[in-house]
């Protein structure tokens, strides 16, 4: 019996040590379905770029979600889907906008709304 115990807690353990590494690279900010268009800005409360843009975003009614950078699970999301587009990691200006997947950085009020309205037809 206490054998099993032991195993079950390693197990547990194994389990959460590889969810605690690995789960932040889950994409729970897909959208549900191929239909759904959506909006991640990734960027910083002290950056007026980001702010400016939450500001523009939330003004004209396009619903999105803000992640903060200096969250370290945030970061490490954010650059590998950079990396996989082809974006640079090392330095790159705030914020960075997803739009149904497309990447942009630091990108016009006009582009995101126009990408966000491409997305929704």
């Amino acid at each position: 019996m206490i054998k099993r115990i032991a195993l079950l807690a390693v197990i547990s353990i194994g389990l959460y040590q590889t969810w605690h590494q690995y789960g932040h690279l889950l994409n729970n900010n897909a959208p549900l379905t191929a239909e759904e268009s959506y909006v991640n800005v990734y960027g910083r409360d002290t950056c007026a770029h980001t702010r400016k843009t939450l500001e523009q975003l939330s003004d004209a009614g396009v619903k999105h979600r803000y992640f903060v950078v200096d969250e370290e699970p945030v970061a490490d999301r954010l650059h590998t889907v950079m990396k996989a587009s082809g974006i640079a990691t090392h330095r790159y200006d705030l914020p960075v906008v997803d739009v149904s997947g497309e990447l942009m950085v630091r990108p016009q009020h006009t582009e995101i709304l126009s990408r966000y309205q491409s997305y929704s037809l």
